[in-house]
């Protein structure tokens, strides 16, 4: 079934002008441009040889090719004295379509109403020929998915919640809070810093204190999601490290003083906090010799939503540690009310 596709922002483009003895006469070839694909729709652009001596009704369809069966048309006027006329047709771009310039030569013009096509009742449709390239395809555009959401349950009003992706989620915004997207992580913050001249910055929470609902939408209004928040009083305390341990073959050792010897074997060590965190984007956890080279460890929380109060260092593809060679752990961590702890924890791991 065909139904009518109406046209948004329509824009002409105007060569000039001039008399109708300046063109050369005969009837005119269209051919078909695509421009550029956006959320919206898609830019297409007719091309018209000669210029017109006087106003062109131009018959375009669209095809569903992903799911056949669908098929759309619109009508495009290129006024006189033009060779080219940009349209945008509000095609659905999560699938295919083919479009293309429909020739005039046998159509019964009752099926294809004019309405919304500010053509006048008494308007001569004249022929033209359809050139090459008459016709044009489209690719389907995928949008972000959402995979899990972090929060902890009640949070503080200045804390965050994060926020993954499968991809980089276009057009994001929230309903509450400041939304920061690392290629496909996003970070909803509770609180900003307003910057005035002349002054000291000034901190703005942004979450309410209580119950509410965090809406979340990105890529045009494609996707979106609601994250029921219970929200308590800012926290503005620093985070703590109360212990670290070297974990070695099932052997826990603690760090009891800034020096501690401990075994080169040591695949693990753990750092336990007084209050949930989280590592720093910005300055990740490693360890680091005395010149400044990183042993490039991997930290992990123990709990990726925010369940335990530490952060374990793994050896994994890293550097193995030297024996008889001093150490020291760096970089930080953020509390939930992106608070920033930075540790420096230094050890010695024994000769033998």
């Amino acid at each position: 079934m065909l139904r009518p596709l109406f046209l948004v922002l329509i824009t002409t483009c105007f060569l000039g002008c001039g008399s109708d003895d300046d063109h050369t006469p005969g009837v005119p070839t269209v051919t078909l441009e695509k421009l550029r694909e956006e959320n919206e729709g898609i830019w297409f652009q007719l091309n018209v040889t000669p210029p017109l001596t006087a106003d062109l009704a131009v018959l375009i369809t669209a095809e569903n090719v992903t799911a056949s069966g669908e098929h759309v048309y619109a009508w495009i006027i290129v006024p006189r004295f033009n060779s080219k006329k940009e349209f945008r047709l509000s095609l659905d771009v999560t699938v295919s379509w083919n479009v293309k310039i429909l020739p005039l030569d046998g159509i019964d013009l009752n099926l294809y109403s004019t309405e919304g096509a500010n053509i006048p009742d008494d308007f001569e449709f004249r022929g033209y020929t359809v050139g090459d390239p008459s016709e044009q395809t489209t690719q389907v555009k995928t949008f972000a998915a959402l995979l899990s959401v972090e929060v902890l349950r009640p949070m503080p009003a200045n804390g965050f919640l994060i926020i993954h992706f499968d991809t980089y989620p276009e057009e994001l915004t929230v309903s509450h809070g400041k939304a920061r997207i690392y290629s496909s992580t996003v970070y909803i913050h509770g609180d900003t810093y307003n910057f005035l001249p002349g002054g000291e910055p000034e901190l703005e929470i942004l979450f309410p204190v209580g119950e509410f609902e965090l809406e979340i939408n990105w890529a045009g209004g494609h996707r979106n999601e609601r994250v029921r928040l219970v929200v308590t009083e800012p926290d503005f305390e620093h985070p703590k490290v109360l212990q670290t341990f070297a974990l070695t073959d099932r052997v826990q050792v603690e760090f009891k003083d800034g020096h501690p010897f401990i075994s080169p074997d040591t695949e693990r060590i753990e750092m336990r906090f007084d209050e949930l965190v989280k590592e720093d984007i910005y300055a990740p956890l490693d360890i680091q010799t005395e010149v400044g080279d990183k042993l490039e460890w991997e930290a992990v929380p123990q709990d990726s939503s925010f369940g335990e109060k530490s952060i374990i260092l793994h050896r994994s593809n890293g550097k193995r540690l030297i024996s008889d060679t001093t150490y020291t752990i760096k970089g930080a961590v953020i509390d939930l009310g992106g608070n920033i702890m930075w540790p420096k924890i230094t050890f010695t791991t024994s000769a033998n």
